[in-house]
């Protein structure tokens, strides 16, 4: 780019870039862990619906719920042995979703879920991801009065 000079790339402001005294401006990597991505593609996806779903489905409001009661559910497990290791949990597709960082904690889910309710009342159960409904996008032209 015309009038574009490196010097001005080294400017503190921008993120990523050497700093005024030629210093690093973003923090060094950390070695050994995984990014958030890393771990979510790692670990074991597995969906919490109801009972009767796609018919009956968890709004987002009863997801917050299914956090805190599966919060209390941790807490409430004793200080040595098992520990569970939930790495993320989202709501999509009427669902809750919940990624665990492995089969025991995914086991765990599979015992403690069904003794779940939701505000309605409706039970809950754990299923695998591949159970949720799988949309496509579709363009399609009509064509109109010319």
């Amino acid at each position: 780019m015309k009038g574009f000079h490196r010097a001005q790339a080294n400017n503190s402001r921008w993120p990523g870039t050497l700093g005024a005294e030629g210093g690093q401006a973003k923090r060094p990597k950390q070695v050994g862990q995984l990014g958030y991505a890393g771990v979510a593609q790692e670990g074991v996806q597995v969906a919490v619906v109801c009972e009767n779903y796609p018919e009956s489905q968890i709004s987002k409001e009863n997801f917050t719920d299914i956090q805190r009661v599966i919060g209390r559910l941790v807490d409430e497990l004793p200080e040595e042995g098992f520990t569970t290791r939930l790495v993320n949990s989202y709501w999509a597709k009427g669902a809750a979703n919940m990624v665990c960082h492995d089969e025991q904690t995914k086991d765990w889910l599979v015992d403690r879920v069904p003794t779940l309710l939701t505000g309605e009342g409706s039970r809950l159960k754990l299923v695998g991801l591949d159970a949720l409904p799988t949309y496509r996008r579709v363009v399609t032209w009509f064509p109109g009065p010319a």
